[in-house]
Order: structure tokens, then sequence, then C-alpha cells
């Protein structure tokens, strides 16, 4: 449901997301005066594109990032090394 709360907010009620319950849009001042049925198709149109946070404990580590993760690792301490051993000279 939304709900004009003045003519430069509306308030999104029944966001239909899991994660947020309740949306407030600040309208443009350039389009406050733009009818109200248009004002809030763009606001249903907007926060039905509007993704749910990004949850990191979800995320999948493949083998070939660890490997590459762990080369990098090495080398930069091999570099280390190398210029410690070759800096004293």
């Amino acid at each position: 449901m939304i709900r004009a709360v003045s003519r430069q907010i509306l308030e999104v009620n029944h966001t239909e997301n899991k994660y947020f319950e309740k949306a407030w849009l600040v309208v443009n001042p350039e389009y406050s005066c733009i009818g109200a049925g248009e004002i809030e198709t763009e606001a249903g149109a907007y926060l039905g594109s509007v993704r749910p946070p990004y949850n990191l404990t979800n995320k999948k580590i493949s083998v070939g990032t660890v490997i590459n993760s762990v080369l990098s690792a090495l080398g930069g301490g091999i570099l280390a090394i190398c210029c410690l051993y070759y800096g004293s000279l």
C-alpha cells in the first residue's frame, strides 16, 4: 500500500519483501506536481527493482579463487624476502 504523507514523501507499507516492512520515498521537487497515480506507479516500479541486502554467509568461494589467493600471498612473500636479502648487499 502506498500512502502520500505529503506532496514530497510517499510511505510504502507492505513492501512484499521479507527484509523491509516499510519504505519512505522522497519525491524530487521537480516532479512533485505530477499526478499521484503516476508517482505511485513509479514508486512501485522502483521498489520492485530493489534487491534485498547481499548476504555474505551464502557466498561460496571457488577453488580457483582460493588457489589464486594462496599463490598471490606466496609470491608477495618471496618478493619481500628477495628485496630484503638483495637490498642489504
